[in-house]
């Protein structure tokens, strides 16, 4: 019983230095995110505890005393003593599990079930699988109520809408690191819807002044027809709007935009061929057969228009 008293004390242990330190330390319980309140509750309920477990062992106590005083009294009037009280293990082997011990065993056969020698044995199920099948009840309840009832949980349909989601999340933010890892060399078109929405955005905000909101021209030349002054296709289009045409007005935009933009925008004007939009300028430069130029030409024509970009910065800041 000592023991038993001691291992209570050094329960309500912990909750007692936790309401000292509370008491004497509002700072650091604050930091942590928990209220006094919080502190003198959980020391309340620890204490309230302890409480009942020291009036159910006194409880006990006080029923063993009785029950000694009782088998003494019957032991000196002749009497057999009272039989011992249930245990909780005995509670548990016959209300719970509710075997019959082994033996019983030959009171249990069931004449009548026997089978090849075989006899089977008027007992109930062993625990675990009893357990297991009221667990898979329970299990199936609570189930119901959370995901058809209640409508806490998710469904199929929605979970399968989140993993797309975070997928596309993925594929978008590798689509992205791709992008931005492209030169003219390797650049590819897209097709992608929002790819392209991105790139008709950029062209309306930075290139429509020059071109026309549907690329008819202006101070810049037709991007509908199939006529191109510095070669068309997605290569040498995105090699002209990286590096712009200086000499014409047309500045580079690799400063300004990421390779993926540029693609994006690249993209979008190769869509406006044979649109035919009001008012289009006459075409201009040569007709565009589909051959990507990767001849020495393009590539000293690219290091050119560099060095022009360069030299005209120069001389602004000159």
């Amino acid at each position: 019983m000592k023991k038993f008293v001691h291992f209570l004390f050094l329960s309500a242990l912990p909750s007692l230095l936790i309401g000292q330190e509370a008491s004497t330390e509002p700072a650091s319980v604050a930091s942590t995110g928990i209220g006094m309140d919080d502190l003198v509750l959980l020391m309340l309920v620890s204490l309230g505890l302890v409480l009942v477990l020291l009036a159910v062992a006194q409880v006990r106590l006080i029923r063993t005393e009785i029950r000694a005083l009782q088998n003494l009294e019957r032991k000196n009037q002749g009497l057999e003593p009272l039989p011992e009280p249930m245990t909780l293990m005995d509670w548990y082997r016959k209300r719970v599990v509710g075997l019959k011990p082994i033996e019983m065993e030959e009171d249990l056969i069931m004449e009548d079930h026997s089978y090849d020698g075989i006899h089977e044995m008027d007992n109930g199920m062993p625990p675990w699988l009893k357990w297991m099948f009221v667990g898979t009840i329970a299990f199936a309840v609570i189930y119901m109520a959370w995901y058809q009832v209640l409508g806490y949980g998710p469904t199929q349909y929605e979970e399968y809408a989140a993993e797309m989601e975070k997928g596309n999340a993925i594929k978008d933010a590798w689509r992205k690191k791709m992008a931005d890892a492209m030169s003219e060399e390797n650049v590819t078109l897209s097709d992608d819807p929002k790819d392209l929405a991105e790139g008709k955005q950029l062209f309306l905000d930075n290139c429509a002044a020059c071109h026309g909101n549907l690329g008819e021209g202006g101070s810049g030349p037709n991007l509908t027809d199939l006529y191109w002054l510095h070669g068309g296709g997605i290569r040498n289009v995105f090699r002209t709007i990286s590096y712009g045409v200086p000499e014409k007005g047309m500045i580079p935009w690799n400063d300004q935009m990421s390779p993926g933009e540029i693609r994006n925008i690249a993209s979008f004007v190769l869509t406006l061929e044979g649109t035919n939009p009001p008012d289009a300028l006459e075409p201009q430069g040569e007709l565009w057969t589909g051959e990507e130029t990767q001849s020495q030409d393009s590539t000293k024509q690219s290091t050119d228009t560099l060095e022009v970009t360069e030299e005209s910065m120069v001389a602004q800041t000159q």
